[in-house]
């Protein structure tokens, strides 16, 4: 949170983070840096229909989907874990839950996120990928998703409630290339 404040404070010039959630959400979520676009080296999308998808990914998509969509707007997310062909998503509550940056910010509570972790490597499952809404903004990753969350999963999924559109984005460090799937009904 101090480093959020301390960017609010410099880029913004306010200290309230509610003129910050209210001039600068829409930056953080619509823009992709130029350093953000040479990195990745290219954006394709191709959209898939989501009857295509593994009945397990696509019923834990709805799962996360109705766990995530609030009433406060706020951003929530969670983990996609996956064992031999079947993905569970498991929820993270956003620690700045309550707060107005959570509208155009979610950060996971890195506790519960270890104690989950934890058990679920024992059971021998794996990360699959991220997931989480952008209930006032597009599909489109913000550069903190990209620093954030996209450095650490290969695999992210951003619903935008807004448009009631669900992206997934896969990319490697390795080719510097990020694809972009929209899931359709």
């Amino acid at each position: 949170m101090t480093e959020t404040v301390t960017k609010v404070r410099k880029e913004y010039q306010t200290d309230s983070l509610d003129e910050f959630v209210t001039n600068a959400s829409s930056e953080l979520h619509a823009e992709i840096t130029a350093a953000e676009l040479h990195y990745s080296g290219s954006l394709d999308t191709s959209p898939v229909l989501k009857a295509e998808l593994h009945p397990t990914l696509s019923s834990s998509m709805d799962r996360a989907k109705d766990q995530c969509v609030n009433v406060d707007m706020e951003e929530r997310g969670g983990v996609i874990f996956e064992k031999e062909g079947n993905f569970e998503f498991v929820y993270f509550d956003n620690v700045h839950h309550g707060a107005s940056i959570a509208k155009c910010l979610y950060q996971p509570d890195i506790d519960k996120f270890g104690e989950v972790m934890h058990t679920y490597l024992l059971g021998n499952w794996k990360f699959y990928g991220s997931f989480h809404t952008h209930p006032l903004f597009s599909e489109q990753f913000s550069s903190v998703d990209f620093q954030n969350l996209f450095q650490g999963f290969r695999v992210n999924y951003i619903y935008s409630v807004k448009n009631d559109i669900l992206a997934k984005y896969t990319w490697s460090k390795n080719i510097k290339k990020l694809n972009k799937t929209i899931i359709v009904e």
